[in-house]
């Protein structure tokens, strides 16, 4: 469909949706690399904004991306078997063609603290325990201080942190390394769906988390002091 199709055909439907209602319809396609859509209302004007993506779509599904969009402006009620129509269509149909944005990475991460380098310990870890074979991600400190997640690694952002409150000289060094080899094994064993439920710790995840030296010991550390950090 074309951009003067298309705003003859939202002119057809407003006309039809809202008989009482007296504003002239601009509608285009917009050059974008998600499958968001916009309407706004400037005076007598109604502007819609559709992505470039739709302008192959089925009549009926951009019929339902119209009911949508003015459901906004105009408190149109609409039946949750429609939007899950459209949801699914652009599940099916749209999302496939559009590549995955990367997320954002904070330039404020780094690796180094007052006390502990990451990026030296990441080293150490992995050619003891898992002979090198892991690729260093971007791994940081943590930008503020959290006491209940201890870490994390994002792999879709190849990102791993561990909590601030571990950089100090009260923390002995095996416990860094530990949080550490702990996020490192996220990178070993990636998530699984299992009766389809998504599983990041599996058995063997915690086989081999469990034969960190000290572990049973670094775990009482950690929670006898964390708190205290």
């Amino acid at each position: 469909m074309t951009t003067m199709e298309i705003n003859a055909f939202y002119q057809q439907l407003f006309n039809e949706y809202f008989p009482g209602k007296h504003f002239t319809v601009q509608t285009e396609f917009y050059s974008t690399k998600t499958a968001n859509h916009y309407v706004k209302r400037k005076g007598r004007y109604l502007h819609y904004k559709i992505s470039q993506h739709f302008d192959s779509a089925p009549e009926r599904i951009l019929k339902i991306l119209f009911l949508i969009l003015s459901s906004k402006l105009f408190r149109l009620k609409l039946k949750p078997e429609l939007k899950k129509e459209y949801h699914s269509y652009v599940e099916n149909h749209i999302m496939p063609d559009i590549p995955p944005s990367k997320p954002r990475i904070s330039k404020q991460y780094t690796a180094v603290g007052s006390v502990y380098n990451l990026n030296d310990i990441f080293d150490h870890i992995n050619q003891i325990h898992f002979s090198g074979r892991i690729k260093r991600p971007l791994i940081a400190w943590s930008l503020h201080k959290s006491y209940n997640r201890l870490g994390f690694y994002s792999d879709d952002r190849a990102l791993l942190v561990i909590s601030r409150i571990f950089d100090n000289r009260k923390v002995p060094a095996n416990v860094v390394e530990y949080l550490v080899y702990h996020e490192m094994l996220h990178i070993h064993f990636p998530a699984q769906k299992i009766n389809g439920r998504r599983r990041i710790h599996t058995p063997e995840f915690r086989k081999i988390e469990h034969s960190f030296p000290d572990y049973k010991s670094i775990n009482i550390w950690i929670k006898k002091n964390k708190h205290r950090l």
